[in-house]
């Protein structure tokens, strides 16, 4: 599930105003599939879901809660083809994703 069905033009950031008329219907898909964990991916989901202004670069790969679900904010996959620096930092928060599975975390 994303936030948008796609990016805005020339894959600039969302607008706020963008964000709000989507937020509803994210929050009721949300409501409606009862997930065990969220990954939030890129710092749009995370500023939406959980918080407007934590940094990702300070919380990605720890989970935490977003209204007792387990929310495990990531760098965006899109960010290492930017910025190749971030591509062990985006293979660190996929792994802290699968030792919370191995581990059974959310179940």
């Amino acid at each position: 599930m994303k936030k948008f069905s796609r990016r805005p033009p020339e894959n600039r950031d969302p607008r706020p105003e963008e964000i709000e008329a989507c937020k509803d219907f994210l929050f009721a898909q949300i409501s409606f599939i009862s997930p065990k964990v969220i990954c939030t991916l890129g710092r749009h989901s995370l500023h939406t879901l959980v918080q407007p202004d934590l940094p990702i670069s300070r919380v990605h790969g720890k989970p935490m809660k977003w209204k007792g679900i387990l929310c495990l904010p990531m760098y965006h996959p899109a960010a290492a083809l930017y910025r190749r620096s971030q591509l062990d930092d985006l293979k660190f928060d996929f792994d802290q994703l699968k030792a919370l599975m191995d581990n059974n975390f959310f179940m």
